[in-house]
């Protein structure tokens, strides 16, 4: 039997404390900003990737949030429905919606800070490719020893 040190098991101590208190400050910050802001994270950040990008279509906006279709249309759905996304079909080819903010999109985008997920976007985007490379060893690891197989955040 292999005995294992303190050190240890003071490591796996902070693994496993740092994965609930992801879990928790993800859920936390998620109900805070619906509260404080009326919109939850996911609505706001393809309400500013629209906004970025005039013209997005639901397979591209899906692709940037990493998500799969139908959620995205669905957040789609509930940002029109309060006003703050057109969506046009494109006059190159009519199958093509193309999704644009308004300006109560803009006022909304103007109002809130970057937070939740759309700040995790922006700060990994900003990693050194190799310190990337380590989280996402990491992460495959802990998925595997969990029997969960890693993906993309998508559907197929």
């Amino acid at each position: 039997m292999i005995v294992k040190g303190e050190r240890h098991r003071e490591e796996i101590s902070e693994v496993v404390n740092s994965i609930r208190l992801l879990q928790g400050v993800g859920q936390r910050q998620s109900q805070e900003f619906e509260r404080k802001y009326r919109i939850t994270g996911q609505q706001l950040g393809a309400l500013r990737i629209v906004s970025l990008f005039p013209g997005i279509s639901l397979r591209q906006l899906s692709e940037r949030l990493y998500l799969h279709d139908s959620t995205v249309s669905g957040i789609v759905d509930r940002l029109q429905k309060r006003g703050y996304v057109r969506r046009e079909r494109s006059t190159q080819d009519r199958r093509v919606v193309q999704m644009h903010v308004t300006t109560a999109g803009r006022r909304v985008i103007a109002r809130t800070p970057l937070a939740g997920m759309g700040l995790l976007f922006h700060r990994i985007d900003e990693l050194p490719a190799r310190e990337l490379r380590d989280i996402l060893k990491g992460l495959r690891l802990l998925l595997k020893m969990m029997q969960i197989k890693p993906g993309r955040g998508r559907k197929a």
